[in-house]
């Protein structure tokens, strides 16, 4: 997707941290680690990080995967800013040179830190050879479920439900949609409409001056998806914003964002996160 300012994050700031790339068990200012959770060679990390803060460029040695359960934050790769928000992951592999900056209520994150085995799975599936973002899908789904295990450990002394839900996580990846290129600014302009609620794609298409069939297969060649397939993804990004800030009831939040109502927007929800919206709701608020 095409970098534009998010209105959840603020300016960039002079106020930068020391460098912490390193280990992951090396505390630094403004960053609260809740509960670490180890097994195999990997292991979890639940952290919440201060609003407004500003992490300079660096690395880290091994490979992670990270889920925004909570929060904003704004990622920078080689001139490249990505955003990720709740239900966001992303899949980073090690020494990729990185900037942070949090949004203004901070983030609440879970962090995977791969072992060399389970790179090994991910760089032959082809699923760990750039850094990217994926939002509201099945490797939300998927990350959502090592959460509990990550704040209850010893409800899987044996590991093995870490190790499989890992692996679940890791063939989560295949079935994200990905970006080909930059795309012509006519469908930028149709993607942008789309994220707003209520958007046909037929209106989507009209305001890009194309026709329907035209923006389907030009938008899917270059994201991956369909543009419907997109739309209802927007809408399920804007409810897990919603849903972990607790800002509306269950109905308000369904309407706000564009589902015909509560009941659709659970179908949703549990089609693609595994969770209902209270069920989410809770999970979230647990760590």
């Amino acid at each position: 997707m095409a970098n534009r300012p998010d209105p959840g994050l603020r300016p960039r700031n002079s106020t930068g941290l020391p460098d912490v790339s390193g280990a992951m068990d090396v505390p630094t200012p403004g960053r609260s680690t809740a509960r670490r959770y180890s097994r195999g060679g990997s292991r979890t990390r639940i952290v919440r990080y201060s609003p407004g803060l500003h992490h300079v460029p660096h690395e880290h040695e091994l490979a992670g995967i990270t889920l925004v359960f909570r929060g904003a934050l704004g990622e920078t790769v080689g001139g490249q800013t990505a955003h990720g928000e709740a239900l966001s992951v992303v899949a980073r592999p090690g020494g990729v040179r990185h900037a942070v900056m949090f949004g203004h209520a901070g983030a609440d994150t879970l962090q995977i830190e791969l072992s060399s085995s389970d790179v090994a799975d991910l760089c032959r599936e082809g699923e760990l050879a750039r850094w990217r973002w994926m939002h509201a899908g099945p490797a939300s789904r998927a990350t959502l479920a090592i959460l509990p295990l990550a704040v209850e450990p010893e409800s899987d002394p044996s590991g093995s439900a870490f190790d499989d839900r890992l692996i679940d996580l890791i063939a989560s990846l295949r079935a994200e949609p990905g970006c080909a290129g930059q795309p012509p600014r006519w469908v930028e302009i149709a993607r942008d409409a789309l994220r707003e609620p209520g958007t046909s794609v037929r209106e989507a298409a009209a305001l890009a001056g194309v026709h329907p069939v035209h923006l389907a297969r030009t938008f899917r060649a270059f994201y991956g998806e369909g543009p419907a397939r997109f739309r209802r993804r927007a809408r399920l990004r804007r409810a897990a914003v919603m849903l972990t800030e607790g800002r509306e009831d269950l109905a308000g939040t369904a309407l706000a964002c564009g589902f015909a109502d509560q009941a659709h927007m659970t179908r949703e929800a549990r089609r693609t996160w595994g969770l209902s919206p209270a069920a989410l709701r809770r999970r979230v608020a647990s760590p």
